[in-house]
């Protein structure tokens, strides 16, 4: 069978972490399979209190281990103590506010079965603020092309809900930005470039849930410089590591995130500090990305960029609520044509 390291960072959430370390210990997998690490970053509740009184009451196989930080050093150095300190075949991300369903384990190591060779499986999700599942897939999702999952139907930017094979983040020595909101996505930026099989399953596997205490949720006006600042820190990280390999993919990403950091610009612009210096570098960013596209003929990729970009001038609801048809126009072709492009 195959080992899962579980990884939870604990900062803040005395009133979920005992639904979410339960939701671990009712798993049907193999107990003697699972590793369960608890990373407490210098939480100022009593979070890890109640953790330990729900290992007390547990007499299983799994192993659990509750490492703790010197310093509040945030979920990104979290989640990277985790990986340190883990031993599995494969590694599975929880948000310590959140749970999973009791056969998710069994759910996805079954997929290995059927495709031992996948370096990465999707499982789906319920989100509790919108009360529906993330993917709309029947069936199982297979694809050697890791651009579909930044696309559409199949966009995965999140870390938390999929084995991911430990091999590949070890050798690649892949880790979590320290210190910035946003932490999944140039995770999976990176990640991508590595994997080769994947498999996004249609079962519910995570139970998501939207925090009002959390790190994004709390004392949102006064993080409104950090936030814009991530987003660019973001971008740059991205743009700097656009590669042919996954050009269509990645490019749409930096897309939907320019679109949503102009977004957050309009919804927040009396609270941002230098709001010029940062409109300016989002319009060098788009410079960047249309000059890239145009030399290497990627004008499906740039169509869509000045197509949905300037449509900006209507309102940002219209483009919101069809982001994803917009750019499905554009990536569909692009996709179809990718392999003619040079590599």
């Amino acid at each position: 069978m195959t080992r899962v390291s579980i990884i939870i960072p604990v900062h803040n959430v005395e009133e979920y972490i005992a639904e979410c370390l339960e939701s671990v210990i009712a798993q049907t997998y193999d107990h003697g399979m699972i590793e369960c690490i608890l990373v407490d970053d210098c939480t100022p509740d009593h979070s890890m209190d109640v953790a330990r009184h729900v290992f007390e009451g547990y007499h299983g196989a799994m192993t659990i281990k509750m490492l703790k930080h010197e310093t509040n050093s945030g979920l990104s150095a979290s989640r990277n103590t985790g990986i340190e300190a883990a031993s599995g075949d494969f590694l599975f991300f929880v948000d310590s506010d959140d749970r999973l369903y009791p056969e998710t384990l069994q759910v996805l190591t079954e997929q290995l079965k059927v495709h031992p060779d996948a370096d990465l499986i999707v499982g789906n999700w319920y989100d509790e603020t919108r009360a529906c599942n993330n993917y709309c897939h029947t069936q199982p999702f297979c694809s050697n092309d890791a651009n579909y999952l930044f696309l559409g139907n199949t966009k995965k930017i999140t870390a938390w809900n999929s084995l991911i094979r430990r091999s590949i983040i070890t050798h690649h020595n892949l880790r979590f930005v320290v210190g910035m909101y946003f932490e999944d996505v140039p995770f999976n930026y990176q990640l991508y470039n590595h994997i080769g099989k994947y498999v996004i399953i249609p079962s519910i596997t995570y139970f998501y849930r939207k925090n009002i205490s959390g790190i994004m949720s709390s004392g949102r006006s006064s993080k409104c410089n950090k936030t814009i600042h991530d987003y660019c820190l973001m971008l740059h990280i991205m743009v700097k590591n656009l590669d042919q390999k996954l050009y269509v993919g990645k490019s749409n990403i930096i897309f939907f995130y320019l679109l949503i950091a102009e977004d957050f610009i309009n919804t927040h612009y009396k609270d941002i500090k230098d709001i010029s210096h940062v409109r300016r570098y989002l319009r060098h960013v788009i410079n960047i990305m249309m000059k890239r596209h145009l030399k290497n003929m990627r004008i499906f990729m740039a169509a869509e960029l000045s197509l949905c970009y300037y449509l900006k001038v209507l309102k940002w609801g219209v483009v919101r609520r069809n982001i994803n048809k917009f750019t499905r126009i554009c990536y569909l072709p692009a996709m179809a044509l990718n392999g003619l492009h040079k590599q």
